[in-house]
């Protein structure tokens, strides 16, 4: 078996050494890497050496540093061992606290030989059980890294369920293989009218035909590692698909997935379905920017219905060709007039249209008709801004709502003004100015602080997955990236400027777990800290 690593700690030398003696002669397991007279010689040596064992026998009274005060220092520095206590007194108060330290034995002095022995074989088992343990824990984080399609499936899902994701639960997607990202989201038309004709358990019949469709069309992607797809709400999906390189046109092979998909469950099913498709992207930081997009998208088959597949080049296509049913023609002008004003924040020029549109929309006298052109202006207006890069911070779903649920002409009227007048306030919130910059100085002076995509964003009034993408492309690196590379820096100062701990300069820049920062450090630099320090400072 792999050799039991102890350290011993006593102040008293010719104790030390026959504890050494002891464990020597207790079998070939044991190995003494270390023996020290107090605790803080210790701590001294874990941050100079990176000193790792298994068992750990200390004095309870020592100077400097006590071994219970050594014990929970080094557990607050997430050490994994086993400790045995000796004391030269048999207090029964001590023998409490060290218990509730973990300890397995409580050794009084003077320490008889075979009752030592003895108990160093419970403490064998003890670690043999333990390294049993985590060999089997170390098992499943490796298969947890490798993240197989089902873990990757449980992520991706959590993203497009969530409104906003933390920038510290997203180091998956570095899992993920490099290339070109589209995000495909395809909805079930008119489902309430749908439900209405189901008999019980007919909805889970169709919905398990929908998803082995999909299944089956994709499954080859899948094997490549080229496509995952999971469930949306009510009976929707989400579809990823990734390129390796640039040059394959993956818009269109997007379209011809997308096409496939809608035929054959059309084919085999009782739905339509409508599919919208995002732009491209090559980070997975901006799936959720790719999932806004997308549904706002998705509400294009109010206007333009549905059954149809939409992408930011569909519909462009459809408002230059002006697919523009039932609705008097002298509106559309109307509606583009005001989408402009909106978009350049000309105030009197939107107050001015929004009156015409209104006087307009009271001539229509069907409410069908209203509701139409309402959802023709709402999406115009969501389409141009996604054109300019600019995601709208106001949910389109909610005003959509509204505008279903208003019970007169005069509440539909105050709410799609308000709406309006929010959107633009929104906008002028985004004053001109180096966003970059300014997040780039909140980072550098917030690295102790749990940083967030979002928290960063807030401070250039910018929506967080448009704000990744304007940072990737500026700074060709994403903000995950550039957090650790800055607090790496950080360390790596206090480390050659200052005499703090390592423990407490990991705390410093922002990363709870001593282990972790320990590996990344080493990771980006190529030695743990102490050896980094060591060699600053012999040099």
């Amino acid at each position: 078996m792999r050799k039991i690593r102890t350290i011993i700690i006593e102040d008293e030398a010719k104790i030390r050494r026959g504890i050494e003696r002891m464990l020597r002669q207790s079998g070939d397991e044991w190995e003494v890497v270390n023996t020290f007279s107090d605790g803080e010689k210790v701590l001294h040596a874990i941050e100079k050496n990176d000193l790792t064992f298994d068992l750990l026998i200390t004095d309870v009274k020592m100077p400097k540093m006590d071994g219970l005060t050594l014990i929970k220092s080094l557990k607050k520095m997430n050490f994994s061992f086993i400790p045995v206590i000796i004391s030269g007194f048999n207090d029964v108060e001590l023998l409490q606290d060290a218990l509730r330290e973990g300890a397995v034995d409580y050794l009084i002095k003077p320490i008889n030989r075979n009752h030592f022995k003895e108990q160093m074989q419970k403490v064998k088992s003890r670690i043999i059980e333990k390294r049993n343990m985590e060999s089997q824990l170390q098992e499943i984080e490796e298969k947890d890294a490798k993240l197989s399609y089902a873990n990757k499936v449980y992520q991706l899902s959590e993203v497009t369920w969530k409104k906003e994701t933390d920038l510290s639960l997203m180091q998956w997607t570095q899992q993920f293989p490099d290339g070109y990202y589209l995000l495909l989201y395809a909805s079930i038309d008119n489902l309430a009218d749908k439900e209405k004709t189901f008999k019980t358990d007919e909805r889970e019949t169709w919905r398990f035909t929908a998803e082995n469709i999909i299944d089956e069309l994709t499954n080859e992607m899948k094997q490549r590692k080229q496509c995952w797809w999971w469930r949306g709400e009510k009976i929707s999906y989400w579809i990823l698909i990734r390129q390796q390189v640039v040059e394959d046109d993956i818009d269109l092979h997007g379209h011809k997935t997308a096409e496939l998909i809608k035929k054959s469950i059309q084919k085999y099913t009782p739905f339509t379905f409508t599919v919208a498709i995002s732009n491209k992207f090559s980070d997975l930081l901006l799936l959720s920017n790719a999932r806004d997009q997308l549904l706002s998208l998705i509400q294009n088959r109010l206007v333009h219905g549905g059954n149809r597949i939409y992408s930011p080049s569909t519909v462009k296509k459809l408002q230059q060709n002006g697919d523009q049913s039932m609705l008097p023609t002298d509106l559309y002008p109307m509606i583009q007039h005001l989408v402009i004003a909106v978009e350049k924040r000309l105030t009197k020029e939107i107050e001015s249209h929004l009156q015409q549109f209104f006087v307009k929309l009271k001539q229509l006298q069907s409410p069908v008709l209203i509701t139409k052109a309402i959802h023709v202006y709402f999406i115009t207006l969501v389409n141009q801004l996604i054109s300019n890069n600019e995601m709208p911070q106001l949910s389109i779903e909610d005003i959509l709502y509204k505008v279903r649920n208003a019970t007169d002409f005069s509440l539909l009227k105050s709410e799609v003004i308000n709406w309006t007048k929010q959107l633009v306030r929104n906008k002028e919130m985004n004053p001109r100015l180096d966003h970059v910059q300014v997040a780039k100085d909140w980072v550098k002076n917030h690295l102790k602080e749990n940083i967030t995509i979002t928290k960063v964003a807030e401070q250039v009034y910018m929506n967080p997955n448009y704000f990744c993408e304007v940072f990737k492309n500026q700074t060709g690196e994403t903000v995950l990236d550039y957090v650790t590379r800055v607090r790496i820096e950080k360390a790596k100062e206090l480390l050659v400027q200052s005499n703090m701990k390592v423990y407490d300069i990991a705390s410093e820049v922002g990363y709870k777990d001593n282990r972790y920062f320990s590996r990344l450090f080493k990771q980006h630099i190529g030695e743990v800290p102490s050896k980094y320090r060591e060699l600053y400072n012999r040099s």
